[in-house]
């Protein structure tokens, strides 16, 4: 009798969010491919809703500004009624500006940090009950090389995923001290193939010089794909990582070094 052999994830239900694109949706991918519900939470609804429909079944597409409230309440609402369950939230969503601290204005300031920071305490604040009800499970922060290694055009940028690094370090403490079987572990992305690296790009003012700046500053000499995240991401959500919590995992190609 032939045995079949379960998937990593099958039977667990994962919300990532900014996951229409770029990381969120390379990571979208590789926990449907490995059996889990994947919910995809999002502002950007076509790209949300076209990812959703090219998953199927296995996949459900929330709209989710990460920076607000009410929204995260409406989102942990409708998976508790439609799925019952939360095992694995990964807080991934993020924006960037290259901006000097003397041109950054207090506004500036505050939108990166609402996204990058503020978002990642309004979706644990109202995950953790469910995936503790649900059993235990993981939470994943997506960093960046920035948040280890500082550079002058990012001040906000780099002091909110720096921030983020330390937050999910509070977060595994509380959750381990409590017995909640919640393991909180942060991701720190160097440059990676995605819209916003793109973007950056574009913003430089010298796009094929930033790219080259960018390849040549990772000692492996060259920029990451979404699946290379994606991977250390799926590892330590899984069992293989059971005793693995409050770490750091850069995925960089040496670029923080």
């Amino acid at each position: 009798m032939e045995l079949t052999k379960m998937k990593e994830f099958e039977n667990k239900v994962v919300l990532i969010t900014g996951g229409a694109d770029g990381i969120g949706k390379g990571c979208v991918m590789r926990f449907a491919e490995q059996g889990a519900t994947v919910i995809i939470g999002d502002i950007q609804s076509d790209k949300g809703h076209a990812l959703a429909d090219e998953i199927g079944a296995s996949a459900r597409f929330v709209h989710l500004d990460v920076t607000d409230d009410q929204a995260w309440q409406n989102a942990v609402a409708l998976i508790t009624r439609e799925f019952g369950a939360l095992h694995i939230l990964v807080n991934n969503a993020g924006v960037s500006s290259r901006t000097t601290i003397e041109d950054l204005d207090l506004a500036g300031w505050r939108a990166i940090h609402a996204v990058n920071l503020d978002a990642i305490f309004l979706g644990s604040h109202h995950a953790i009950p469910l995936i503790h009800a649900s059993g235990g499970g993981s939470i994943v922060t997506i960093s960046s090389a920035l948040g280890i290694k500082p550079f002058a055009s990012y001040p906000a940028y780099c002091s909110a995923k720096a921030a983020a690094r330390m937050l999910t370090k509070t977060l595994a403490l509380y959750c381990a001290e409590r017995g909640y079987g919640i393991r909180c572990n942060t991701v720190f992305p160097g440059a990676i193939k995605t819209p916003l690296s793109e973007k950056l790009a574009q913003d430089s003012g010298d796009y094929d010089a930033y790219l080259k700046f960018r390849s040549d500053s990772h000692p492996i000499g060259f920029i990451g794909d979404p699946i290379d995240v994606a991977n250390a991401v799926s590892f330590l959500s899984s069992d293989q990582a059971r005793y693995i919590t409050g770490a750091d995992l850069a995925v960089d190609g040496g670029a923080s070094l």
